[in-house]
């Protein structure tokens, strides 16, 4: 599909929500404008895939935001708690080892 250079941050004031994620692939120029658009929202945003990806590259992109939900899968969250230096020890650490376990069990162990 071909799209027109223009600025979609103009669509805000029509959306109650942003959503960003699957299918946006890893283009260099595609994490740009996604990270712009990510910078200047208001909206309460969900962050999903190749959106969590365009974090784990841009990683003080929501500094100061609020009403943000994640979504990542397994491998998603290894990595952005090693980008956010989350160890046993830390403070959030135990969020780490909950996940693995969990990821681990079966459902007997629930």
């Amino acid at each position: 599909m071909v799209v027109p250079s223009y600025d979609c941050t103009d669509w805000f004031n029509r959306l109650h929500v942003l959503v960003i994620g699957p299918g946006l692939g890893r283009d260099p120029s595609t994490v740009t404008q996604v990270a712009e658009i990510i910078s200047k929202s208001t909206l309460p945003t969900v962050i999903d895939a190749d959106g969590i990806y365009v974090l784990e590259q841009n990683p003080t992109i929501l500094d100061g935001k609020e009403n943000v939900i994640l979504t990542p899968n397994f491998p998603e969250f290894k990595r952005l708690c090693a980008l956010a230096k989350l160890t046993p020890e830390s403070r959030f650490g135990f969020w780490r080892f909950s996940m693995k376990n969990f990821h681990n069990s079966s459902a007997e162990d629930l």
